[in-house]
């Protein structure tokens, strides 16, 4: 029978649990400055420059980058402990899953914007119905 051990729960000791769950609100905290410093400070930069790209860009990147940060400081965070092979291994294809849903997500949001900024005032100005009726297939594809 299992016997639950208080001290070392999993045989991992209190202290490394703590160490852990330190490591893990760091992460979250560290990813909340990132996308502190992308949304004001950054952005400061960007709006002094000519072109709308940086802006645009910066718009849809912010978010994916911390997130990412974030879950690349818990993944991270999460090995300090002793965990199984299988695990460690399941955990790993998690997080790889995750990133591609990151970079996914990333893209389609910059080519959304990059559509919205430049290719729709260009097909508004057009008076041909073919583009009109291409654009919002475009958009979804």
């Amino acid at each position: 029978m299992f016997e639950f051990n208080f001290q070392e729960p999993f045989g991992i000791t209190l202290l490394d649990w703590g160490i852990t769950f330190s490591l893990i609100i760091g992460s979250v905290i560290g990813a909340k400055i990132i996308y502190w410093i992308l949304s004001k400070i950054a952005r400061k930069f960007t709006s002094k420059t000519k072109s709308k790209l940086d802006d645009i860009l910066l718009d849809m990147l912010e978010e994916p980058i911390a997130y990412l940060i974030g879950i690349t400081g818990i993944w991270k965070s999460i090995y300090y402990i002793e965990i199984s092979e299988n695990f460690g291994n399941l955990l790993d294809k998690v997080y790889y899953l995750v990133v591609i849903g990151f970079v996914a997500w990333t893209l389609t949001r910059t080519i959304d914007a990059l559509i919205q900024i430049y290719l729709v005032p260009i097909v508004e100005k057009s008076k041909s119905e073919l583009d009109d009726q291409l654009l919002p297939i475009l958009r979804k594809t």
